[in-house]
């Protein structure tokens, strides 16, 4: 526990070590992203977002989806190449390199309910009535994002460490990803011989979840819950596994 909480301390140290801004850089690069994203799609394009969330402002939808996101594509990104990072200590020292992928999803975590916070004022700044005892239930879609991130972000480290192009190809697999879940646009824009599709990405199920829990005041989609779950849990398990198998052979080719 104690080197989990030295390591999360130098990552975050370290990100921000010179910036005149620190931590601010935290709010600042989510916030540019949601006002292109809003000038673009609700500007230009004048996207609507349907019937199911008629009286959601597009902003406030945009981010509540882009919420979950952005955890989840930092976590991802950076844990690929974690294990190359940090080469030196394991070549040095044995230790449980399984942790470094928790390292960055926390890392990334700090940042996310930071933002959620903020999220959560300016929501009840315009709109009081959309804060509800139900945002409680926040942390069942946490969970199965948690699971869902540290799995893939142990297949991508322990992979990139033998193969380098997984450290090129996961930008371009985040960049589709993100495009094809319904983050910037709503399902209702899809066609709906693709619809059927798009529900089985289960990052979809968790963006769901979180504008439900913002704006529904409904409990949780259980059956889109399980199935998001079942799909992190086996990913988890397979993302441990093929870590634990392959670090034994880090340090040889590092």
């Amino acid at each position: 526990m104690q080197l989990f909480k030295d390591l999360l301390k130098n990552d975050i140290k370290n990100r921000y070590t010179g910036s005149i801004l620190g931590l601010a850089w935290s709010i600042i690069h989510p916030l540019s992203s949601l006002l292109i994203y809003y000038f673009v799609f609700s500007v230009i394009l004048k996207m609507k977002i349907g019937n199911e969330y008629a009286d959601v402002s597009f902003t406030f939808w945009l981010m509540a989806g882009i919420l979950p996101w952005f955890l989840f594509s930092e976590a991802l990104s950076r844990s690929t190449n974690i294990v190359l990072d940090n080469s030196s200590i394991i070549k040095k020292m044995v230790f449980p390199a399984q942790i470094l992928p928790f390292v960055m999803f926390s890392s990334a975590l700090i940042n996310h309910l930071i933002t959620v916070i903020l999220f959560i004022i300016g929501l009840y700044t315009f709109n009081p009535s959309a804060v509800n005892m139900n945002l409680l239930l926040f942390p069942v879609y946490l969970v199965p994002l948690f699971l869902l991130t540290t799995g893939l972000s142990m297949i991508t480290a322990s992979l990139n460490v033998f193969l380098r192009d997984i450290g090129q190809f996961i930008g371009i697999l985040i960049n589709v990803w993100f495009y094809m879940t319904p983050i910037i646009y709503p399902i209702s824009a899809v066609p709906e011989e693709f619809r059927e599709v798009l529900v089985w990405n289960p990052m979809y199920s968790i963006i769901e979840g979180y504008r439900m829990l913002f704006f529904k005041a409904e409990l949780v989609d259980i059956n889109s819950l399980l199935y998001t779950s079942l799909i992190s849990v086996i990913l988890f398990a397979l993302g441990y596994a093929l870590f634990s198998k392959l670090k034994k052979s880090f340090a040889d080719v590092l």
